[in-house]
């Protein structure tokens, strides 16, 4: 089940499932919320495409990314996995 969370893009739920049924060591946290980030940064881009006005299309794609990263900040602190992540913020390790 989680394979097929994180195939079809719902990586969150996959991180929270994987605490749920304690498969944290094969599902790291980690990677999925990176991939997580990843995929909505993409999905951020899709703005500049569609809107004819370029401030707007900015303003669409950054409120996008704010969203997601407080899913991922949300995400870290209901599962508790802050001992995850490395040595650095949550934020430098998500963005290596």
């Amino acid at each position: 089940m989680i394979e097929e969370l994180i195939s079809k893009g719902q990586q969150l739920d996959a991180v929270h499932f994987t605490y749920e049924v304690g498969l944290v060591d094969r599902f790291p946290p980690v990677p999925l919320l990176k991939a997580f980030l990843k995929d909505a940064k993409k999905g951020s881009f899709i703005y500049f495409g569609r809107s004819q006005y370029a401030g707007r299309a900015v303003q669409l794609a950054a409120r996008k990314e704010q969203s997601a990263l407080r899913a991922v900040m949300k995400c870290i602190e209901s599962t508790n996995s802050r001992q995850s992540f490395p040595q650095r913020t949550s934020r430098n390790a998500l963005s290596s």
